[in-house]
């Protein structure tokens, strides 16, 4: 993988996977806090509306026997992608020594995700999958959600 990607953490996306962690830790916790409440999801905000989905931890598709055949497809496609991106990278490093990046947004992967618009809360959009560059996320917070 290229330096220039190596170098580099994304402190939304890092932010994202810890807050998801902590809320599948509550869930399943002795503690008693969210113990039993599957119904509690995280959500994304961004300038649009919010996000629900399940979080695609990674695109490791070595250890996917738990994985239903849409996520390891996701993973599949996701995982090509980004090495597929890597090597033009790395492409463009080797050919210009005055390389760089005009953006550097990382992604969040999602499935079985629900996007509602602010502006048409009636109206939400269902997606399998989504890649979301983490730039365009203004928050995240968790509950029960319903439109």
């Amino acid at each position: 993988m290229s330096n220039t990607l190596n170098n580099r953490v994304d402190l939304k996306s890092l932010t994202f996977q810890c807050f998801n962690s902590v809320i599948d830790v509550l869930k399943t916790n002795e503690s008693n806090i969210l113990v039993g409440n599957s119904n509690v999801s995280l959500v994304i905000l961004t300038h649009l509306g919010m996000i629900q989905g399940d979080f695609i931890s990674n695109f490791d598709i070595s250890d996917d026997s738990q994985d239903n055949n849409e996520i390891k497809l996701v993973k599949t496609l996701s995982g090509k992608v980004f090495e597929m991106r890597d090597k033009e990278l790395l492409e463009f490093q080797s050919e210009n020594s005055n390389f760089k990046l005009i953006n550097d947004s990382g992604t969040i992967a999602l499935s079985d995700v629900t996007i509602t618009p602010y502006n048409s809360i009636n109206n939400a959009i269902h997606l399998g999958f989504l890649s979301l560059f983490t730039d365009q996320i203004i928050g995240f917070s968790f509950g029960e959600f319903s439109n």
